[in-house]
């Protein structure tokens, strides 16, 4: 029996509270389940010797890179297919580094996975051959919670079980527009965000959403299905597409917990799931302060099955998915 021989290039170091970060880990974690012979190499690494010789001595079938990407993770795959006769593979999960087009097109991939149609449209100008494959959630951790537990996880973390409760998660950079929820929070509202250890945040933004009373959990939180379980509502506010990955895990998380998600329909967001059911697109920042006011006075009358739109995208179904994408690229030489 031929096994497949997978190199992914990607970092799963340190705490796990960034997308791609995740992204790779849970990838390489349930690959790491089917008959694969599998390696990862932090990017960061990927020049010591001792990682170029491990690559070499391993003599991958596909070379998968799942950091950026960025110019150098092209250079870096084009230099790899050269010296290792590899296929290879670029996850285009966060696109706004794909400027230099004129240089890339030189460097293309043999297949770059994407998430939205305007990366798809990106892929297309710069004549690479994509494939679609989006994140995933993992659907035993993030669960529905009921109304006990929930009171339970207010008072752990000492938050009011009387008000509308709105959840971020993510960093606390300018660009996620953030300092929309100094607008949000009030007496009948409370509002909390989980921040990244791994991205470092704007101090102004953190003091300002500090003094409105907002509560910031800035420690890193390995049980953060906790807050999706004790929260009303997420709200994921961010225009700006340089800002995150193109599918937010934390709208996934939320959604798999089963609680209201309002979202700007940011990057492949609305190709993927349909307004309806407790999830809520919006265009301004008018629009969101709209919703959570209208969630605040109708919450009991609301009907919520956003989990039933997140079940099949499991990282178990993400991965069944991207093992025939590897069978296929190799299949295109045969």
């Amino acid at each position: 029996m031929i096994i497949l021989k997978v190199c992914i290039i990607g970092d799963i170091e340190g705490n796990l509270d960034e997308g791609m970060k995740n992204v790779a880990y849970n990838l390489f974690n349930l690959i790491n389940k089917f008959e694969i012979e599998l390696i990862i190499i932090n990017p960061k690494k990927i020049f010591h010797l001792g990682s170029l010789n491990q690559i070499r001595k391993f003599n991958p079938d596909i070379i998968h890179y799942i950091a950026g990407p960025t110019l150098m993770s092209f250079l870096i795959t084009k230099i790899f297919k050269y010296f290792f006769g590899a296929k290879t593979i670029i996850s285009v999960i966060h696109p706004r580094l794909l400027m230099s087009k004129r240089i890339i097109s030189f460097l293309k991939p043999d297949l770059a996975l994407i998430q939205s149609d305007k990366t798809g449209k990106l892929c297309e100008d710069l004549r690479f051959n994509k494939y679609f494959l989006p994140n995933g959630v993992d659907l035993d951790k993030f669960k529905p919670a009921d109304q006990k537990r929930k009171d339970e996880l207010r008072k752990k973390y000492n938050i009011s079980t009387n008000s509308l409760v709105v959840l971020h998660v993510g960093n606390l950079r300018s660009g996620r527009n953030l300092l929309l929820l100094d607008q949000i929070n009030d007496g009948k509202i409370e509002t909390v965000i989980v921040s990244s250890t791994t991205i470092k945040g704007n101090k102004k933004v953190k003091k300002s959403l500090k003094k409105s009373g907002i509560k910031i959990f800035d420690n890193y939180c390995p049980n953060i299905e906790e807050f999706y379980n004790l929260s009303d509502c997420y709200l994921f506010p961010t225009f700006n597409e340089n800002n995150c990955i193109e599918i937010p895990l934390s709208v996934l998380e939320a959604m798999a917990c089963n609680i209201i998600v309002i979202s700007t329909k940011f990057g492949g967001l609305s190709s993927l799931f349909q307004e309806g059911g407790g999830l809520k697109y919006v265009n301004s920042n008018e629009e969101i302060i709209h919703e959570i006011k209208n969630i605040q006075k109708n919450l009991s009358f609301q009907k919520v099955n956003t989990r039933d739109k997140i079940l099949e995208y499991s990282w178990e179904n993400i991965v069944i998915e991207l093992l025939k994408i590897y069978k296929m690229i190799l299949d295109e030489n045969n």
